[in-house]
């Protein structure tokens, strides 16, 4: 890589960077507010970022992992996905609250939303495979929604309850529908 390709690269970062530090106080990323935060003239920002899309999908991408842990591949181990999950949005409290609450983000929010419910019902309907599909369906789309950045940000900030109370009305909630999934299972519809 030559000199120019690493200050190339080293400004784009710094670029995404000064967003990230914005969403992180809750502010929206415009091409204005990111030049100001990283102390450039805003042309330095178009010139990176051909539009406001394109510097949102960036900063989409930078915090993506900074929101969530890859969902377990068993329904065995959802407990241990609900510790990771949750501590994960504990660690990036302020990007998660603004990441949940900030119109700017919902176009991304909807990508992954509904992949998330698509894979935790496939996780439901692997465990069990005889269930009504409607049941799986129900049972899949409440723990997707417990189990999400607004879930979470809902419990910790609108209802100011404490990161383990949070996690225990997880873990009641994945023991609960898991247990009405098992006696659904037991006794076939007929």
């Amino acid at each position: 890589m030559t000199a120019t390709q690493r200050n190339v690269a080293r400004t784009r970062d710094d670029l995404i960077g000064a967003a990230v530090r914005l969403v992180e106080r809750s502010e929206e990323p415009t091409m204005r507010a990111v030049a100001a935060a990283a102390g450039v003239g805003e042309r330095t920002v178009y010139r990176y970022f051909e539009s406001r899309e394109g510097l949102a999908e960036a900063v989409a991408e930078a915090i993506g992992p900074r929101l969530g842990v890859p969902l377990c591949a068993s329904l065995d181990e959802l407990h241990d996905y609900v510790d990771a999950l949750f501590a994960v949005f504990e660690a990036n409290h302020g990007i998660t609250v603004a990441t949940v609450t900030s119109p700017w983000v919902q176009p991304y929010l909807a990508q992954s939303r509904s992949r998330n419910l698509r894979d935790m019902t496939d996780l439901v309907r692997s465990a069990f495979p005889g269930v009504d599909p409607d049941e799986l369906t129900s049972a899949a789309a409440a723990l997707r929604t417990a189990l999400s950045g607004a879930g979470w940000v809902y419990q910790r900030e609108s209802c100011a309850l404490p990161a383990a109370a949070v996690v225990a009305n997880a873990h009641w909630l994945v023991d609960t529908v898991t247990a009405r999934l098992a006696r659904l299972a037991e006794s076939p519809p007929g």
